[in-house]
């Protein structure tokens, strides 16, 4: 094949795809990045609505990359702990950190985590980038995929990564379908600055007409994501800022004291889905390319760099061994960690969702048990259902965990 070859493509420079090519790179893998973005807008950007919560396992591997030590103090916001808090029927949650532990992650500005990784990427020698440019074709080879690029360029690659969001081009390109679920509601994000001094604790309230949750980034400034239906976010979107404001202090009533805004607002309309595979000849789906999650549990980020240490992982492991790392089964191996990892998570988050939206008498006995249910499992979200293991699958770790924390439970009760 004359076409130049590298060992690992990139496509798609959102936080999971700028983690997996750095990774790649930082270990001595030649990497190509694909992106419609340009290298100025990629080490631009401003805040988008978007303070991610980061568990300490992946902020511990972000960490080891480069990318969040050069974190300013003011936008690793420590999180201490979360409440959920059920309005409907009067029940509340506390989920703390583990025995020994201060928090159980940080909020970061998700902006920030992509200009600091694709800083640290153009420090790699071993990168090639292709930026302005998607890929127009797909060409399977016996030793290699052959990519097209729209400006015409051809590159080959031992192993493909699409991590090109949520509609992935590259996932049909692939022969990859999806199943999706569709919630008619809207998610309002911004930023607000408070009277009301934080304590560091995220809450998650479910009220009748959908959930808000607060992200506390310092004492007086949070982040705000608020699920609302598609009508309510339409009439809002016609709100000036003033009226805007009047409608989130109806909303938030005395918890935060008065409220006003500190950032852009944003509306994003609510889906899931999950790839009918996460891998196929010689490519990996990672990222919301193979999992798009409801925000409302916090996993979507943490699940996509998750996938992305695994995929990593497993590619390392074989060549460490002497194994060709393009070979299926290392993907395959991948995969089916992946889909453990992945699957419990994505169906109860949309169980949840469901749930939490009917006030039924069903539903509502139902949100009752669900809520008494998990009061012995407090302290597990503490000790992050992760592992820094990324060939195990994480939810191990919790169930290692599970005797020595209601032993525990029990004798602090």
């Amino acid at each position: 094949m004359n076409t130049d070859r590298v060992d690992l493509t990139v496509v798609g420079l959102g936080s999971v795809g700028l983690a997996t090519a750095l990774a790649a790179a930082q270990a001595g893998l030649t990497v190509a990045v694909v992106d419609p973005q340009s290298a100025q807008q990629l080490r631009g950007g401003d805040f988008d609505g978007r303070d991610v919560a980061i568990s300490n396992a992946s902020l511990r591997w972000l960490d080891s990359l480069g990318i969040t030590r050069e974190l300013e103090d003011d936008q690793r916001s420590s999180i201490r702990g979360a409440h959920v808090i059920d309005d409907v029927i009067g029940k509340k949650l506390a989920f703390g950190p583990a025995a020994g532990e201060q928090d159980i992650g940080a909020f970061v500005p998700e902006y920030r985590l992509r200009q600091l990784a694709f800083g640290e990427l153009e420090k790699q020698p071993n990168c090639r980038f292709l930026l302005n440019n998607k890929v127009a074709m797909l060409d399977h080879r016996s030793d290699a995929v052959v990519l097209t690029l729209d400006d015409g360029q051809e590159l080959g690659t031992r192993l493909l990564a699409a991590v090109d969001g949520r509609r992935s081009p590259l996932r049909g390109m692939l022969g990859i379908g999806a199943a999706t679920q569709e919630y008619g509601t809207h998610m309002l994000c911004c930023r607000v600055e408070h009277e009301v001094a934080g304590d560091g604790w995220t809450s998650q309230r479910f009220v009748a007409d959908g959930c808000m949750a607060i992200l506390p980034l310092s004492e007086h400034v949070s982040s705000l994501a608020l699920m609302v239906s598609a009508n309510d976010a339409a009439q809002v979107a016609h709100l000036d800022d003033a009226g805007f404001e009047q409608w989130l202090n109806r909303r938030l009533g005395d918890s935060l004291g008065q409220v006003s805004l500190a950032s852009r607002r944003f509306s994003v309309p609510l889906g899931s889905h999950y790839a009918d595979r996460f891998v196929a000849e010689r490519a990996v789906l990672l990222g919301d390319a193979a999992v798009g999650m409801l925000p409302i549990t916090a996993h979507g980020l943490n699940l996509g760099l998750i996938g992305a240490r695994s995929f990593i992982a497993e590619v390392l492991a074989a060549r460490s061994k002497g194994e060709a790392f393009d070979e299926p089964q290392v993907l395959k191996r991948h995969a089916r960690r992946a889909h453990a990892t992945a699957k419990p998570l994505y169906l109860a988050t949309n169980e949840i969702c469901r749930l939490f939206k009917r006030a039924d008498p069903i539903s509502l006995q139902a949100r009752r048990a669900l809520m008494q249910l998990s009061g012995p499992f407090e302290q597990l979200v503490g000790m992050n259902c992760e592992q820094d293991n990324p060939r195990e699958v994480p939810w191990l770790g919790v169930l290692k965990s599970l005797p020595r924390a209601l032993i525990s439970r029990g004798l602090a009760s």
